[in-house]
């Protein structure tokens, strides 16, 4: 499968099973006004990430690609920094990504089947270290967290839908 089919799939699931939810929690239309921070937000968290890593992860190693997976911090740092949010990489932040980023490679670094199968699970805490979504958008607008995923997710989905849709026709089995 393609990297475009796999994000349009991974964000259209996500959005499918969270966009009630956000609708049911009235969360979509507080962030309507700061539409461009979340596409910002979309794009530097979602769209390019995902797409980098779905490339890397025919190429590269598992390992190598959870590492890649954590360094997703950092992009969101930088985001704060070149947007001057309130949410500037401070001493604390410092330390989680540090955290972060030594659990991921503690994972990644061993060899032994088993040790390697609960790396692979337990590389699934990396989320957690970004923080809430909004910490990378102004203070000024305190939005619902799970509005602004589902919003994001959606627009990933929408703009990875056409390439993606089409590149999934290419990679059905064939019979033979």
């Amino acid at each position: 499968m393609t990297p475009a089919s796999l994000v349009f799939l991974r964000t259209g699931i996500g959005a499918l099973l969270l966009v009630p939810v956000a609708i049911a929690r009235r969360e979509v239309r507080p962030i309507l006004p700061a539409w461009r921070w979340l596409i910002a937000y979309t794009v530097a968290e979602l769209a390019i990430p995902w797409f980098l890593l779905s490339s890397a992860e025919t190429k590269l190693s598992s390992s190598l690609s959870g590492l890649l997976v954590a360094a997703v911090p950092l992009f969101g740092a930088l985001l704060a920094w070149v947007t001057r949010s309130e949410h500037q990489l401070n001493g604390r932040r410092l330390a989680g990504l540090g955290v972060g980023f030594a659990g991921v490679a503690s994972c990644s670094a061993s060899t032994s089947p088993a040790t390697t199968a609960r790396g692979r699970r337990d590389r699934g805490v990396h989320g957690g270290l970004r923080g809430r979504p909004d910490d990378h958008l102004p203070q000024a607008l305190p939005l619902p967290s799970v509005g602004v995923v589902a919003a994001s997710l959606a627009f990933a989905a929408l703009v990875y839908a056409p390439v993606g849709i089409i590149q999934l026709g290419d990679s059905h089995p064939t019979a033979g």
